[in-house]
């Protein structure tokens, strides 16, 4: 939150929504820029650890992704250096197309839903 708050100058609406809507499929609710009037970014924010950044998204998440396109960021923090003067997260806008679709980010099935069919 301290960083897009200072992002966009101290603009206030910006607002921390996981707390009381877990199924949003974003964390934050802010703006493109600080002359914006209503919120049109969304943000989900992932952190990691080490010099390789790596998150787990949700289906859900994917989801609200792929219908906000340009809108939508994923922000990953580093949890080693977040608190450095000067650092800022990795902002991928964007994700559907600039992290499925890239072959730089290595995607893994890590679990399967299995539900009996009949």
């Amino acid at each position: 939150m301290f960083y897009e708050k200072s992002r966009l100058d101290g603009k206030e609406g910006v607002e921390w929504i996981a707390p009381y809507d877990s199924a949003a499929g974003f964390d934050i609710l802010s703006y493109h820029d600080k002359d914006n009037h209503e919120n049109n970014r969304f943000i989900e924010v992932k952190s990691y650890a080490g010099n390789k950044p790596y998150f787990y998204w949700t289906r859900n998440e994917m989801n609200v992704a792929k219908s906000r396109g340009m809108d939508y960021m994923i922000y990953l923090v580093c949890r080693d250096r977040m608190n450095e003067e000067g650092y800022h997260p990795i902002i991928i806008a964007n994700p559907i197309p600039n992290i499925l679709e890239k072959k730089e980010w290595l995607k893994e099935v890590d679990k399967y839903y299995i539900i009996m069919d009949n």
